[in-house]
């Protein structure tokens, strides 16, 4: 999946543990109901993607774009959390990620 191109793709429902997507694009997917724990996101294009109930547990977004992406409830680590809210500037995207938001509820 390195540096693959999956626009406009559907991966709804999809198990995608522990897989490898370094600079994939998935501007515009909807990943929503997908397991993609422990997967390799780093430097992956995620706008516009739609995440909604994915879990995220244990996986590397670094450096990913997720400008416009929606997380609502979705379920990512702590720290993940935090280190993507840093840098996301779009408020729909932040809000779906409960940036800023003092209470912790199940997701972190």
């Amino acid at each position: 999946m390195r540096e693959s191109d999956f626009s406009g793709s559907t991966f709804n429902g999809a198990y995608l543990e522990k897989a490898v997507a370094y600079k994939a694009n998935f501007p515009g997917v909807d990943l929503s109901d997908t397991l993609t724990d422990r997967m390799v996101l780093n430097e992956a294009n995620l706008s516009n993607a739609i995440l909604l109930r994915t879990v995220l547990t244990r996986s590397d977004l670094g450096g990913a774009i997720i400008e416009g992406a929606d997380f609502s409830d979705a379920v990512l680590d702590l720290p993940q959390k935090h280190a993507l809210c840093k840098y996301v500037t779009r408020v729909s995207t932040r809000v779906s990620l409960g940036c800023g938001n003092k209470r912790r509820n199940a997701y972190g």
